[in-house]
């Protein structure tokens, strides 16, 4: 994905946590994040337990990414960070 006008805000942050077989979905963790304003794109890979968030830091951040799945049961915990991507592909 390529972004362009937001290239100097734009931020993508990897969390990792365990889904539960009791627990939420994957799918419900992607919607909840997508639908928050300023996520761009939120993607789980199930072979490393993580979702990157791809997001406007001027519209929402890492803490209100992280209360927003409290409700879901999971608790993740930031890996990494990059911000200010300036066009690079995601």
């Amino acid at each position: 994905m390529l972004l362009s006008s937001l290239d100097n805000q734009i931020t993508k942050a990897e969390f990792g946590f365990e889904i539960y077989a009791r627990g939420p979905s994957v799918e419900d963790a992607q919607d909840l994040l997508r639908r928050l304003e300023g996520v761009i794109g939120a993607v789980f890979d199930p072979a490393v337990q993580r979702m990157s968030v791809i997001f406007d830091p001027t519209k929402v951040n890492i803490s209100h990414i992280l209360s927003s799945l409290e409700p879901l049961g999971v608790k993740p915990k930031v890996i990494s960070v990059a911000a200010g991507l300036n066009g690079k592909k995601l």
